[in-house]
């Protein structure tokens, strides 16, 4: 159904998300036309239109139209005229014959032909190779015959009947366990900003088909999207609420401001990371690290955390992690990461690492980052600290010295020894380094999983055990903690709860150097091995490739499929924690896992001890 955007002389007529092409209505009723303000009785009153006055002693007049079109819009004219010279005449009366022709400039593109006993007639032109601002010529010539003829309402329609140009380049550029993030150029439109008006974006786990709309009309639609950017600019946004582990196909159109579509894009297809969990402090809860070597360095270090602070936490300090001194005395703290809530609401962020044996904290007032993902980094290279926060240095102190090391333990999401300052929120990926990384190494990979074996990194915990009492350390350090205060369960356990943190599962990612993707298909051993509650397998992709990874028992029975779907070039980890896929705890023993692509197929074994 075509949507027009009339245009009346001294009256703009518009209706709802009908687009605004600036016409300017520029009525050439100079010396050439003469305009009168005559009454219409039962028709229209004068001082909302103008009629436009022609009679047979000047036989032909023009009405000019400054227009913005452009290729490929349809221009449709409405005439409505009345025989001047009897007023009196019922409306509804015919006039004598007459005849009407538009041009663009000295081109004519239509003759609307005779109008004898015609009081309204509409006609439309698809118009080509016009540039914004020519001048469309509405030409009246009347026949010999004709008495004046009086017009009013004359309505001028502009519709366009071109779509935006398709989306060809929908990629995946951040993919994990609950959303997919998606980048393309933007389309562009012969609209007169030449953008596209609006975006709309469906995804869908079942594959696509030969019929491609039936498909689109069955796929869900996502939220969030931007505003069509300029052609060729980059858009992107984030898919979320997704089920791990899966695989989905995704695809996207542009409209313009008529709601012409585009063709719908190419299909980008990728799966799911599996489930990443993070732990859940309700303002009473912690968990510990007990003491070990590792967690103690001498002339470096960085301390990495990603946090969710919620907006009704009650306290005034809460750690992200933090190792004391002994009896929480002078210097009170080895080292900490602590947003700081104050009565108004808005934290600051307060680090601290003694240096020397000297207690100077690291107080940053920050933006006010409430009830969303934060990553936060301290690092010391034995001159200096600096503070970082999303990937950005907010703060830095000049400190030369060795870093102050006690034989404690560390407590997350609990400050010290003050039983009423605990976190209220979620903790995930806290990372201790034994060197101060750079910016760009903190960048590099705060939204990425590690390996474990990382340069520098002596402790990881990613917390994706999802359940049990033990938190692993994926480091070879193998420094394990544990909920609460015990190894059993206890009141002041944190719980566990799926991820929404900003990490990938998969290292490679659009933007990354091709020199990182694997020439063949590689699969690691699983680590932990032998594993208790939880271990990883990773495995690397020259190419996107449709993986399978099965668990199989002694006697070559399949008990679980960790994937099975289509995963980009890159290195990705999924995680096993001993459950069968009918969600039976299985027992100890030697188990072995198998991975096949389209070429290869390969099997590992795998040992589970509780």
């Amino acid at each position: 159904m075509m949507e027009y955007c009339y245009y009346v002389i001294n009256k703009l007529k518009t209706e709802v998300f009908m687009r605004l092409v600036p016409l300017c209505l520029i009525l050439a009723l100079t010396s050439i036309v003469n305009a009168a303000s005559i009454v219409l009785p039962g028709i229209v009153s004068s001082s909302s239109y103008d009629i436009l006055t022609l009679n047979n002693s000047i036989p032909q007049r023009s009405i000019s139209y400054n227009i913005q079109t452009l290729a490929g819009d349809d221009i449709t004219l409405r005439l409505r005229y009345i025989n001047l010279n009897s007023l009196n005449i019922p409306f509804g009366d015919t006039v004598t014959s007459s005849a009407f022709e538009i041009s663009i400039g000295d081109s004519s593109i239509i003759s609307i032909g005779d109008i004898t006993n015609d009081l309204f007639r509409e006609t439309s032109v698809n118009i080509s190779d016009l540039a914004i601002g020519d001048t469309l010529t509405l030409h009246f010539i009347l026949g010999e015959t004709s008495d004046a003829i009086g017009l009013y309402e004359p309505w001028l329609a502009i519709t366009d009947s071109i779509s935006p140009d398709g989306i060809t380049d929908l990629t995946p550029y951040h993919v994990s366990g609950l959303t997919i993030g998606l980048s393309w150029s933007a389309s562009g439109d012969d609209g007169l900003n030449g953008k596209a008006q609006v975006y709309e974006l469906r995804y869908s786990e079942e594959q696509v088909g030969e019929d491609t709309l039936g498909w689109w009309n069955n796929a869900t639609q996502a939220s969030g999207l931007p505003d069509p950017g300029v052609p060729g600019s980059p858009d992107s946004c984030l898919v979320e609420g997704l089920r791990p582990n899966s695989p989905y196909y995704l695809a996207i159109v542009a409209y313009d401001e008529l709601g012409n579509r585009s063709v719908i894009s190419n299909i980008a297809a990728c799966t799911t990371g599996v489930s990443q969990y993070c732990l859940y402090y309700d303002s009473d809860d912690y968990a510990k690290i007990p003491f070990n070597p590792v967690l103690n360095t001498d002339s470096a270090i960085t301390l990495e955390a990603w946090y969710y602070l919620q907006s009704d936490f009650g306290g005034m300090h809460a750690a992200v992690i933090d190792k004391p001194a002994p009896n929480h005395e002078s210097p009170f703290y080895q080292y900490n990461l602590v947003p700081v809530v104050p009565p108004d609401n808005i934290p600051d962020f307060y680090a601290q690492l003694a240096v020397n044996d000297i207690y100077h904290p690291f107080e940053i007032q920050t933006a006010g980052e409430v009830n969303s993902w934060v990553h936060i980094a301290l690092t010391f290279d034995g001159y200096s600290k600096k503070l970082y926060m999303n990937g950005e240095l907010i703060g830095e102190m000049s400190e030369e010295g060795e870093i102050s090391n006690y034989n404690t333990d560390i407590r997350l999401g609990a400050l010290g020894n003050m039983d009423s300052w605990f976190f209220k929120g979620y903790i995930d990926e806290i990372r201790l380094w034994a060197v101060a990384r750079t910016q760009a190494e903190i960048v590099e990979t705060m939204n990425h999983t590690l390996q474990g074996d990382e340069p520098g990194l002596v402790a990881y915990w990613n917390f994706d055990e999802g359940q049990g009492q033990v938190i692993h350390d994926l480091t070879a350090s193998g420094v394990d903690g544990y909920l609460g205060d015990l190894s059993g369960i206890d009141p002041r356990d944190p719980t566990w709860i799926e991820s929404t943190v900003p990490i990938d599962t998969t290292r490679v990612r659009a933007n990354d150097r091709t020199d990182r993707l694997p020439s063949k298909v590689e699969i690691g051993q699983n680590y932990p091995n032998p594993f208790n509650s939880s271990t990883q397998i990773s495995f690397k992709l020259p190419k996107a490739d449709h993986v399978r990874l099965d668990i199989f028992d002694m006697l070559g029975r399949k008990v679980a499929t960790l994937a099975d779907g289509q995963y980009m070039a890159g290195e990705h980890r999924v995680s096993w924690t001993g459950v069968s896929d009918a969600g039976e705890h299985l027992a100890s023993g030697v188990y072995f896992y198998k991975l096949k692509t389209e070429n290869i197929d390969q099997t590992h074994k795998i040992m589970m001890l509780k």
